[in-house]
């Protein structure tokens, strides 16, 4: 597997970073890739608090690293992010997210099948470090 990541401060309040992964592997004596990339942003509106934007693209032309089988899967997400950290070591998160595919990969809410192409995600959060 290759990873390859570049971040760039784009000022005093702002980051941008790519993320581009490859991966193969062998099963079953057939040769299996995998590809994926993710672009964030990130906006610092004081010292305690910001805004975070991602959206990442997943392809795995032959199904092997999740288990979902139909043709050519894809995964996309957006995920937007409104942090608080109200002291050095509690951060607070509200993460908005959007799963979507190109074929019946994700499970709904009253099923065990996977048979929906789309899933929001609506999380809070609190962290403290150490």
């Amino acid at each position: 597997m290759t990873e390859l990541i570049t971040t760039q401060k784009l000022g005093a309040h702002s980051s941008l970073a790519v993320e581009a992964d490859y991966g193969r592997d062998r099963v079953s004596g057939s040769l299996v890739s995998w590809k994926g990339i993710a672009i964030y942003g990130k906006y610092f509106l004081c010292s305690k608090s910001s805004l975070a934007i991602r959206g990442e693209a997943y392809h795995y032309p032959q199904g092997y690293t999740t288990g979902v089988v139909f043709h050519n899967p894809t995964f996309k997400e957006l995920t937007v992010t409104c942090q608080y950290d109200p002291l050095s070591f509690m951060i607070h998160r509200l993460d908005f997210r959007d799963d979507f595919a190109n074929g019946p990969a994700l499970v709904g809410p009253n099923s065990d099948a996977a048979t929906r192409s789309s899933q929001p995600t609506l999380l809070l959060s609190a962290v403290v470090t150490f």
